[in-house]
């Protein structure tokens, strides 16, 4: 790793699989994480009440105008947070959104080193907010289909790509 991006795939596979003996866990679903400085995060305004396929299309339109690179070669996620304050002059109803963006390749660097180390990535997250979610839930996370992924320190990821 350098500066957050994994620079030696295997090498960092390397090292997730000796932290997994190391831990003496048996799980292998993992969360994984990218760091903050890996990421843009950009909170957007759009009106409330368009169906998901709309709301993706014009999240893609407003991710396109925060990224210094191209938007096929990001991985794109995006948070409703809510309602959003009425401002004057606007009509109608909106809600606030966060677009999460990360270069494309730096997420499937990360993704290729959890497949090398016996790992199953099941999400993708910021650094913060993976080790926010391991202290909430003394490191492990139930998953809704009964399973269970191990959130482990440095080895996190969470949700980006769709």
């Amino acid at each position: 790793m350098l500066e957050g991006n994994v620079e030696d795939v295997p090498a960092l596979a390397a090292a997730l699989q000796q932290a997994c003996r190391d831990s003496g866990s048996t799980c292998t679903r993992v969360a994984l994480a990218m760091p903050a400085t890996a990421l843009i995060t950009h909170a957007i305004r759009l009106p409330a009440g368009l169906p998901e396929e709309q709301l993706e299309i014009l999240v893609e339109l407003e991710a396109a105008q925060y990224m210094p690179f191209a938007l096929e070669d990001a991985s794109l996620d995006f948070l409703t947070l809510g309602p959003a304050p009425p401002l004057a002059g606007k009509p109608g109803p909106e809600i606030d959104v966060l677009l999460v963006a990360a270069r494309r390749a730096s997420v499937q660097r990360r993704l290729d080193a959890a497949k090398a180390a016996g790992l199953q990535a099941v999400v993708m997250d910021s650094e913060a907010l993976a080790v926010q979610a391991a202290l909430a839930q003394g490191g492990w996370q139930a998953l809704p289909d009964g399973g269970a992924y191990q959130l482990a320190w440095g080895l996190a990821m969470h949700r980006y790509a769709r």
